[in-house]
């Protein structure tokens, strides 16, 4: 049996103390923090995928799985599925889509905030009620940022590099910011891009769509103005639209 002496004791008590204080501040301590939880895959219809993080495998997605901050989601091709919030929002993804869902926060009293991006395809959003001025809702693409002010829109990306929102009810607030913005920067300031121009603060822009409407964005960040639109007008988005506002109404939310 080995004794220490008070002082070696105290050295070794301060150097386990130190070791414990690197390793709870850690970055691989600190990632595996839990992360919050979005909600459960209400359905999924043929095909889909999901990683949990950026780095992750792909995993086949299935019906009643839980879905937290950062994960990624992908269909395949004539595939779909729809995501519950514990908020008690939708988002449903069309065929051969992916999103990342990057941020989200759900407070006491009905405060949320939830950021997605849409890599590919389409995405539909049916959005309960927002509480505080805090609160927000957003989908984004490579080249514009749709916020909610009502309650049922989608956010599609053409492959072209185009975006399009289209609203059904409440309002959509639609921005090229993605594409222009830089950090440090306000709508008041001239805002630099790649290239010898410069962008002004008409051609960085924000519109609001209203219930059915509206508005594009082009690969090259052009904005165009809100249009109206009937619903299933387009043969292609027929039973798309039809089989979302169907399942919204179905649940409450929208008109």
């Amino acid at each position: 049996m080995v004794f220490m002496t008070g002082t070696k004791f105290s050295k070794r008590v301060l150097f386990l103390g130190a070791f414990l204080v690197v390793a709870l501040l850690s970055p691989a301590t600190l990632w595996s923090a839990p992360k919050v939880s979005i909600g459960e895959l209400a359905l999924v219809v043929r095909k889909a995928s999901i990683k949990t993080s950026e780095s992750a495998k792909w995993e086949n997605a299935k019906a009643g799985q839980a879905v937290s901050e950062g994960a990624h989601l992908k269909t395949g091709k004539n595939s779909r599925l729809e995501l519950k919030m514990v908020d008690g929002s939708v988002l449903r993804l069309g065929p051969s889509s992916e999103i990342q869902l990057k941020s989200a926060k759900f407070a006491a009293g009905g405060q949320k905030q939830f950021s997605a991006k849409v890599i590919a395809g389409k995405a539909w959003a049916a959005v309960t009620k927002l509480f505080g001025f805090k609160s927000f809702f957003k989908l984004k693409t490579s080249n514009a940022v749709a916020g909610v002010r009502g309650t049922q829109f989608s956010a599609a990306l053409g492959k072209d590099g185009s975006s399009m929102v289209k609203v059904y009810s409440g309002q959509v607030l639609v921005s090229n910011k993605r594409i222009y913005a830089k950090k440090g920067a306000t709508k008041k300031d001239r805002v630099e891009v790649a290239g010898p121009q410069e962008v002004s603060k008409k051609q960085w822009n924000e519109l609001v769509a209203s219930a059915m409407q509206y508005i594009t964005v082009s690969a090259s960040g052009k904005l165009s103005e809100a249009q109206s639109f009937k619903v299933a007008e387009l043969p292609s988005e027929k039973e798309w639209e039809a089989w979302n506002l169907k399942r919204d109404k179905d649940a409450g939310l929208g008109d």
